[in-house]
């Protein structure tokens, strides 16, 4: 309160080209690198979990967190995921509506 607060506006110009995971995980990456001294993680508890890190949570692994704190690059950190977007690209086939 009666403090300035920065922030940004993303306006995504391509839908087809936009990977929100990516640009959320990159900009969190991209503050952590620029603030280190002021930027901290939620702690627990975060909706219906009382013991995991929120951002754990959200993301569905400590690793990118883990990843992000011990300043790997980011191609690194991409790769984390890679193989879990792989296999849900394959799992949802069955159930596409459309090409």
């Amino acid at each position: 309160q009666d403090r300035e607060c920065g922030g940004l506006c993303l306006h995504v110009v391509d839908a087809s080209a936009y990977r929100p995971y990516r640009t959320a995980v990159a900009l969190i990456d991209a503050v952590h690198r620029l603030y280190p001294e002021d930027f901290q993680w939620l702690e627990p508890p975060y909706e219906y979990e009382e013991d995991k890190t929120p951002i754990d949570l959200i993301l569905g692994t400590t690793r990118v967190r883990e990843a992000i704190d011990s300043a790997v690059p980011g191609d690194e950190v991409r790769a984390i995921w890679r193989p879990s977007l792989e296999r849900f690209r394959e799992e949802r086939v069955p159930f596409l509506l459309y090409d």
